[in-house]
């Protein structure tokens, strides 16, 4: 608390007339004292007026900071409820989408089971076809086989036979007993004629001739022609193809299209091409390490040098060089070939053929990332895999001897030849219906030894058997084979010569046989009642080359 003025104008008085003046305090053994030095009175506990201004005017400061700090709480407790608030309603939203996402995941979950049952079933129903395919199928084999088995048709009456020798006359009765004399009767009937004899025996056949000599052995034929040719085995693309096995589809940038035994099988002489993406060609012998023998193609790991040597050449018109290899140097990065050479063709200083094998280094070979020079060498265009590399195998072929098929046109006098009819007719002869490609090279084209008409009419076509032009396989067809028919359909077009039945354009639609496979015209169904007017002659095609009739 403060002193009073008057307190401390006494005390100061009293002090005044001591030489040390000092109020001393003592109460239970704690000393203080009130002292005055002439300048500053000291009272412990109570600050000096200049003192107390300073402190109110600090107190003035921290109230107005309190004040602000009061103002500052009540915002953030303001943006705390207003937090909150958004706080609740993110909850609420969430609860309600949690709702939304159950009942969703619900429907979900009974679809699912809906559509699981929908396939159960669906496999029920696949099961009962198929045991249904099967019977309906077995019925057909039957009724298939009783078909096959049913007599064909009674053949026509033959000519009458030769008339038969007459029998043998019949043997006279034994001559009656004498009778009585009696009177004279009347002369008796003409007795009756005796029975007809048997027919005699047929005479034994007589003995066979004696066989005919053999003919002479004909000329030997021509050998057939031996074909080579490069085929395309590997797209080196990727890491892959060194596989034993295949790769891909052909047209990939990495394929490899036949296992290490079907290259090896198919390979002549172990001969390989590879192409390079700058149009360059590496030629391969693939043989031993002394380049003696061939050895096979191998795409795994190497375990001798006898798998990975090979001769090598830039054309095909050059020597060979090579096989430059080390016997240390197989394994994992030594795959199909190893040629280690400084360079592609090496030449001495004069122009002349260096010998093209390193003692060290200069290791050019296949690992598993792809194809690699050593040392700098150049040797391989490309490095690495690349969808540009390419790797052939030398194949060889024996050139099969074309065979020649002749067609035959009959006229039978018939006047109409439905197409079962014609079919019926070339088997008859040993002989088959031709296809269209062996009568026409294309429209208004017709082959050498085809049938060809000299007028113009419905009967101008002939009986074809394939789908060359659209119809499905063994299709009944027919192509017309007359003079040009000038606006046959009323339409200004003209009808040419090898135009299939079903590709002119009268006919693209509205003949077309609803009922049968493939949509064929609808004079083709069993009865073939519209084709009467289609066909007067049957052309009929067989063939030299035995087994391809």
């Amino acid at each position: 608390m403060r002193v009073t003025t008057g307190l401390l104008l006494g005390l100061a008085g009293a002090a005044a007339a001591l030489e040390d003046p000092a109020i001393k305090l003592n109460k239970g053994g704690v000393k203080t004292a009130i002292s005055w030095d002439g300048a500053t009175l000291t009272v412990p506990q109570h600050c000096r007026a200049s003192t107390c201004d300073q402190h109110n005017t600090a107190l003035t400061a921290a109230n107005s900071k309190i004040t602000a700090l009061e103002s500052t709480d009540q915002l953030l407790r303001n943006e705390l409820h207003t937090l909150h608030s958004l706080i609740g309603a993110m909850q609420s939203k969430i609860s309600s989408l949690e709702s939304q996402h159950n009942a969703q995941h619900g429907a979900v979950s009974a679809d699912i089971a809906s559509n699981q049952a929908g396939i159960a079933d669906n496999t029920n129903d696949m099961v009962q076809l198929e045991t249904d395919y099967k019977v309906a199928d077995a019925a057909l084999s039957s009724a298939i086989d009783s078909v096959t088995k049913m007599e064909g048709p009674k053949g026509e009456t033959g000519a009458q036979g030769v008339q038969g020798i007459q029998g043998v006359q019949g043997v006279d009765g034994d001559r009656g007993l004498d009778g009585l004399v009696g009177a004279k009767g009347d002369q008796g009937d003409q007795g009756a004629t005796g029975a007809t004899g048997a027919t005699g025996a047929t005479g034994a056949t007589g003995a066979d001739g004696a066989a005919g000599a053999d003919g002479a052995d004909g000329a030997a034929g021509a050998l057939p022609a031996v074909v080579e040719k490069w085929t395309h085995v590997i797209t080196a693309g990727c890491k892959a193809v060194l596989t034993t096995g295949t790769v891909g589809s052909e047209g990939d940038p990495c394929w490899k299209g036949y296992t290490d035994a079907e290259i090896n099988t198919m390979m002549d002489g172990g001969k390989m091409k590879i192409r390079f993406p700058t149009d360059e060609n590496l030629y391969v012998e693939l043989t031993n390490a002394e380049g003696s023998t061939t050895r096979s193609f191998r795409s795994g790991d190497t375990v001798s040098a006898d798998q990975t040597a090979a001769k090598w050449r830039w054309s095909e018109s050059a020597d060979w060089l090579g096989p430059c290899t080390h016997s240390s140097q197989h394994g994992s990065n030594y795959r199909w070939f190893h040629f280690k050479a400084a360079s592609r063709n090496p030449k001495n200083k004069d122009g002349s053929a260096a010998q093209p094998c390193e003692t060290s280094n200069y290791e050019n070979s296949i690992s598993a990332s792809g194809f690699r020079n050593g040392d700098g060498s150049g040797f391989f265009p490309t490095q690495g895999f690349s969808a540009g590399i390419k790797l052939y195998v030398l194949t060889k072929t024996s050139a099969a001897p074309a065979c020649v098929r002749d067609l035959k046109t009959f006229d039978t006098g018939r006047t109409s030849w439905t197409w079962p009819a014609a079919d019926s007719f070339c088997k008859s002869k040993g002989m088959e219906i031709p296809t269209y490609e062996q009568l026409c090279s294309g429209e208004n084209l017709p082959k050498a030894g085809a049938p060809t008409f000299s007028f113009k009419s419905d009967h101008g076509w002939v009986p074809v058997s394939d789908s060359s032009l659209g119809m499905v396989e063994g299709a009944m067809e027919m192509v017309y084979m007359g003079l040009d028919f000038p606006d046959v359909s009323g339409d200004g077009r003209t009808l040419h010569k090898c135009t299939m039945h079903s590709k002119w354009p009268a006919h693209l639609n509205c003949c077309r046989h609803v009922g049968s496979v493939g949509g064929l015209p609808s004079w083709s169904d069993a009865a073939y009642a519209n084709a009467s007017l289609k066909a007067n002659t049957v052309t009929c095609v067989a063939t030299s080359c035995p087994g391809l009739l």
